[in-house]
């Protein structure tokens, strides 16, 4: 979509850590994150797109694994291998003592996960992202969804970043244009300004204005002749 819509200018995609993004932005690294919901937004401008499912990333041998749904209350038996403050209501084991250390990465977690030793709770995307045939994702009906935005430095929405933002919330080509057009209608509008002074020049006696009274003619005036017989 965007190579059709700005031919132009090429898009460059960056891989970024959940906890680079904001940074990213506010150094310049990029100009444009997704972003996960909360997060820092001092010098940025954030509109929320949409919501995920959380999902429990387990073995495909578990118990669990052929469910359409579970609450997490249904894992308190099983090692969580994440910071429990991530998964608010988890009653069991957290991971991060002997013998299971936390895992630095998710690749890392969902290789432990394939190994029977724990299970880790990621959005419906991430989850997907990892996806392997000896782990499944189970959503888990209990815990809040997660929340998507993009975001972008305050006082820098240029009109790609602008074309961009619209892309990712489903405008469409049209709607673009129409936009543009829209903004190039605004842009040649008179302003106030410009209106009153076009008002001021288009009354009678304006210098310069056109239709205006016309100057009196040398000697005060039409003269009148003498009356007949006199000179």
């Amino acid at each position: 979509a965007w190579g059709e819509r700005v031919e132009d200018v090429p898009l460059r995609v960056v891989p970024l850590a959940e906890p680079d993004a904001a940074p990213g932005l506010v150094n310049g690294s990029v100009d444009v994150a997704f972003v996960r919901l909360p997060v820092d937004g001092r010098g940025l401008t954030i509109v929320p797109l949409y919501g995920e499912v959380q999902v429990a990333i387990l073995p495909k041998e578990h118990a669990r694994a052929t469910a359409d749904a579970i609450s997490i209350t249904d894992l308190a038996e099983d090692l969580l291998l994440q910071p429990a403050d991530t998964v608010p209501g988890w009653p069991g084991r957290t991971a991060g003592a002997d013998p299971v250390p936390m895992p630095d990465d998710t690749a890392a977690v969902v290789e432990l996960v394939a190994a029977g030793v724990g299970f880790v709770v990621v959005p419906h995307a991430l989850g997907r992202l990892h996806a392997r045939k000896d782990v499944v994702a189970v959503p888990v009906h209990d815990l809040p969804e997660t929340r998507v935005a993009v975001a972008w430095r305050e006082g820098d929405a240029s009109p790609d970043i602008e074309e961009l933002v619209g892309i990712v919330r489903g405008r469409t080509a049209a709607s673009s244009r129409s936009s543009r057009d829209d903004d190039e209608r605004d842009r040649k509008k008179p302003t106030a300004a410009q209106k009153t002074a076009r008002k001021a020049a288009g009354k009678p006696g304006a210098a310069g204005a056109k239709g205006g009274s016309k100057p009196a003619q040398k000697g005060g005036g039409k003269r009148t002749p003498p009356p007949r017989g006199q000179r």
